[in-house]
């Protein structure tokens, strides 16, 4: 018999998906409304505009999931995952829903006005501020050995970084269709399946939200898009994917249960710190785009964007099948998985060259005064935008004005160097 709580969270999924694509004509209107286009430029490869607040009707779908859930526990008898006492106890559910509500709100505004990226960073940290105060904290970790390390006061600062950080390596990856949200949706139901199994049904709940939203959103996502989520939705879904990260192992701080959801996100992870290895080497600012993510290495090796989607979702899946079973292996197995999924890794970023500097391409400053606000999600390295240059820019009607609610436009051919 299938336990209660996998049903609920298989209910609450499926809401999350429904309203999200439902949502999406909504999420087209107000980004027409607000300007929020990605329009063609001098410095971009469009040919036409594309809307890029999915992430509106994303964070939608995942209120509307929780909504759905406190109907449950209020109207039909469910058991509340809150307050429960395997959990941290001075948790406030609460204001923890008020940090993801400021995160949101943070990509929302720069996806329309384009913000200063210090005043994005200082919304982020408060974001993550406000999930450490109301309790969400990394107190310490048990390595191997037995032996326990009390973060002390150094767990709100850590706790802090490590939200953020979450969302901004989301938001980095998101730079192919269907990349960022497919790759959140694998990493959530990995962290979903570990909080089923050790009974963390707080966290499992909220992973089955954002799933679905991430699965609804696909269906309009998937290359080639007809709308991309922007920062609104990469830096929630990457902050979410932080908070349920760290509630799924609320009262173990066991070492090798952080793993699943690092191990999860592996990829955008590592192509972050590749990017900055990559941008030292080269004698680089570190936040100056570049073709040397991941997904151009793919590209520049002859695989079209679909193949290279496929692929690097593939990875994240594998590194979250690992993941899961370290946790619950005991003996040679877990350092088989260990040793695994580094060759794994290494194998790719040595195969593609992840590390090697590249050149960096300029362009022309005339047709920014658009593209400096018509950019998808790409965090500090946004005014470059790393979406173009991959040859995997937006499409749509000539004018923000052509673009309906109803309108899907396509985006164009890949294009790469």
């Amino acid at each position: 018999m299938i336990p209660q709580e996998w049903i609920q969270s298989g209910i609450l999924l499926a809401v999350a998906a429904i309203v999200t694509m439902l949502c999406i004509p909504f999420a087209r209107w107000v980004s027409v409304r607000t300007d929020a286009i990605d329009y063609p430029s001098a410095r971009r490869v469009n040919t036409k505009p594309i809307p890029r607040l999915g992430g509106l009707a994303m964070f939608l779908g995942m209120v509307a999931a929780l909504a759905v859930l406190a109907l449950g526990i209020f109207a039909f008898g469910w058991e509340t995952p809150f307050g429960r006492p395997e959990l941290l106890d001075d948790v406030s559910y609460f204001w923890l829903g008020v940090s993801v509500l400021i995160i949101f709100l943070v990509g929302f505004i720069d996806d329309i006005h384009s913000l200063n990226p210090k005043v994005k960073l200082a919304g982020q940290l408060l974001a993550g501020s406000v999930a450490a105060a109301a309790g969400l904290l990394l107190v310490g970790i048990q390595v191997p050995g037995h032996y326990y390390v009390n973060f002390g006061w150094l767990a709100y600062p850590i706790t802090v970084i490590y939200l953020v950080s979450f969302a901004n390596i989301i938001n980095l990856i998101d730079g192919l269709d269907g990349l960022a949200s497919g790759i959140s949706a694998i990493s959530a139901l990995a962290i979903m399946i570990l909080s089923l199994i050790v009974g963390m049904t707080a966290s499992a709940f909220l992973c089955a939200a954002l799933i679905g939203a991430c699965l609804g959103f696909l269906k309009f996502n998937h290359h080639p898009a007809s709308i991309f989520m922007g920062d609104c939705g990469a830096l929630t879904l990457g902050f979410v994917l932080g908070v349920v990260s760290l509630l799924a192992v609320a009262k173990s701080t066991i070492l090798i249960a952080l793993l699943v959801p690092i191990l999860s996100a592996g990829i955008p992870v590592l192509d972050t710190a590749a990017a900055i290895i990559r941008r030292i080497r080269g004698h680089r600012p570190i936040d100056e785009a570049d073709k040397g993510h991941l997904h151009h290495r793919l590209l520049e090796a002859g695989y079209s964007q679909r193949t290279t989607v496929f692929i690097m979702w593939g990875w994240t899946a594998a590194l979250a099948i690992f993941g899961i079973v370290m946790v619950f292996a005991q003996g040679p197995l877990r350092w088989i998985m260990v040793a695994a999924a580094v060759l794994l890794s290494v194998f790719i970023i040595h195969r593609f060259h992840v590390l090697r500097p590249v050149k960096v391409h300029g362009y022309d400053k005339a047709g920014e005064s658009r593209g400096a606000a018509g950019r998808n999600g790409e965090g500090t390295e946004a005014a470059a935008g790393e979406r173009d240059e991959s040859g995997e820019g937006a499409t749509g009607e000539p004018a923000a004005s052509a673009v309906s609610a109803e309108a899907e436009p396509q985006r164009a051919d890949e294009e790469r160097e």
